[in-house]
């Protein structure tokens, strides 16, 4: 039985939803963005879960005039989001693809009686013996706002793991996130051979492995599991040139193979930390300060490589800011001794 280690969290101050997209004051931005790193004509706004809670996303369900495209692994009916869909799915085109084996039948089958078209993952994405799997956490509201995250929408998973949420409002990320879903959609090959997005199985491992060999100083990690081998490579890589690698990954109650990478980052002399206030379900990657990585890719390579998966690369100072802090937070409460395994999931 999975071990969950819940204990009330300290609330981080982290940033809601705004109201409207907040402009750049950096001039024009390229028309087309095919770099993770291109800059954008709007800034992405952070929350840290389950500090803030689901408001800032249950306000864009809500705020939607046309329509909802939903993309999500897992789905269920005990939360404040579902209730929106729910609601919406009466006024405006909603459409949600979930991975049918771990969303219940019955909750799509709820949503088609409240008015939302829905279904399970596209043909590519069928499992066959440990994957692929349909994995990502995005949705679109009328073409123009999205979010982005590393959290599943059931309970009471929502309110014991630590995941990260962006709203992201820049045209060029709202217009690909809409072609992924319209591509899984009609079972096709999404067209992002020029995008911002990181993309299972499209360009996921060398955007990760990119952001990982870019940090020059410091290097925060916080992942549900660091499992693939040329990820946990490039991490001791850069800390043999000197970059202060720190890394958080989910109890080993949870996740056995963390011994493992505990185990070998020791060896490239990257201290490495259980997470112990929340369950560690996040995956996200701080860079200097100055970027960072959030999104659905956990570091294995069947996430990286096989899964449909999307992610961020962003630059935002109060992202970054929300990020770091609770990083710093959860580094602060987190577990130093792997061997307290097993001991420690009686």
């Amino acid at each position: 039985m999975r071990f969950r280690l819940i204990v009330a969290g300290i609330l981080l101050g982290a940033c809601a939803l705004p109201e409207a997209p907040t402009e750049r004051s950096m001039g024009s931005v390229d028309a087309e963005a095919c770099e993770a790193t291109d800059p954008r004509a709007v800034e992405v706004t952070v929350n840290a879960q389950p500090d803030t809670g689901p408001g800032p996303l249950v306000d864009l369900v809500r705020s939607a005039r046309a329509s909802i495209d939903l993309s999500v692994y897992l789905i269920g009916t005990n939360n404040d989001v579902y209730d929106a869909l729910v609601e919406k799915a009466a006024e405006v085109d909603v459409r949600v693809i979930v991975d049918g084996r771990s969303t219940r039948q019955r909750t799509l089958d709820a949503l088609v009686r409240a008015g939302a078209r829905a279904r399970t993952q596209p043909e590519e994405f069928v499992y066959v013996r440990y994957g692929p799997f349909y994995h990502p956490k995005f949705a679109v509201v009328d073409r123009q706002r999205a979010w982005v995250s590393t959290s599943n929408l059931l309970e009471p998973y929502m309110s014991s793991e630590r995941n990260f949420d962006a709203f992201d409002d820049d045209p060029e990320d709202v217009a690909d996130l809409q072609e992924i879903f319209d591509a899984d959609w009609e079972d096709r090959s999404p067209d992002v051979d020029c995008t911002r997005l990181v993309v299972s199985p499209d360009n996921s491992r060398e955007r990760i492995l990119a952001f990982i060999d870019g940090a020059a100083s410091s290097l925060l990690v916080e992942s549900m599991q660091l499992a693939d081998r040329r990820v946990r490579e490039h991490l001791a890589a850069r800390a043999a040139e000197g970059v202060e690698v720190r890394v958080i990954l989910a109890n080993a109650c949870w996740i056995w193979d963390n011994i493992d990478a505990a185990t070998f980052l020791a060896g490239a002399g990257i201290s490495a930390r259980w997470m112990s206030e929340y369950d560690a379900h996040v995956k996200m990657m701080v860079a200097d300060g100055r970027t960072a990585y959030l999104g659905s890719v956990n570091m294995s390579r069947n996430s990286i490589d096989r899964n449909r998966e999307v992610g961020l690369i962003l630059d935002d100072p109060p992202a970054l800011e929300v990020m770091a802090t609770t990083f710093e937070h959860d580094w602060s409460v987190a577990g130093a001794d792997w061997s307290a395994f097993p001991e420690v999931c009686r």
